[in-house]
């Protein structure tokens, strides 16, 4: 199937929400979500959101990259305290939580294709903590393939929703 503009119009709304429960392992956890189309397909993000875990200065970064190269960024370390939560509500929105240098809004009509990732990750230095991370994309093609991860201990990867809506 050929990405025109007419098909594009007929895209599906594709929902992902996931956890990353949290182990009590202690050291620098890097827990995130990698989104990525996959050859021959391509996403618009509608809506993004994280909600930090139970702990303090979760430094959130979200980005869009080549696999190597960034390309956008949508916020950079922006510490969230506990329960805290980053939201990306529709093509333009700033985040309000977020210090005014650092507030990004998602690009509108950024599309993102093949093996080009939208990454969103949240440092720690504490123990390991519950993050949660979901998004809401327009997606041609097939489904997108959705990777939650942790970089210390073994957390419980939960995949709470995933699917064509």
């Amino acid at each position: 199937m050929p990405n025109t503009v007419a098909t594009w119009e007929g895209g599906r709304t594709y929902v992902f929400q996931g956890t990353i429960l949290e182990d009590a392992t202690a050291g620098t956890h890097i827990s995130s979500l990698t989104v990525v189309p996959g050859a021959g397909n391509e996403f618009h993000v509608l809506s993004a959101r994280f909600v930090a875990g139970a702990g303090a200065a979760n430094l959130t970064t979200v980005i869009v990259d080549d696999g190597t190269n960034i390309l956008q960024r949508w916020s950079n370390a922006i510490s969230l305290a506990s329960g805290q939560e980053m939201n990306w509500p529709w093509p333009g929105a700033t985040n309000t939580q977020a210090a005014a240098s650092e507030q990004r809004g998602i690009p509108a009509g950024m599309p993102i294709s093949g093996t080009m990732r939208f990454y969103m990750q949240t440092s720690t230095a504490t123990v390991s903590l519950t993050h949660t991370f979901a998004v809401t994309l327009r997606v041609w093609g097939d489904s997108p393939t959705f990777t939650l991860n942790d970089t210390v201990g073994s957390p419980t990867l939960t995949t709470n929703t995933s699917g064509f809506f």
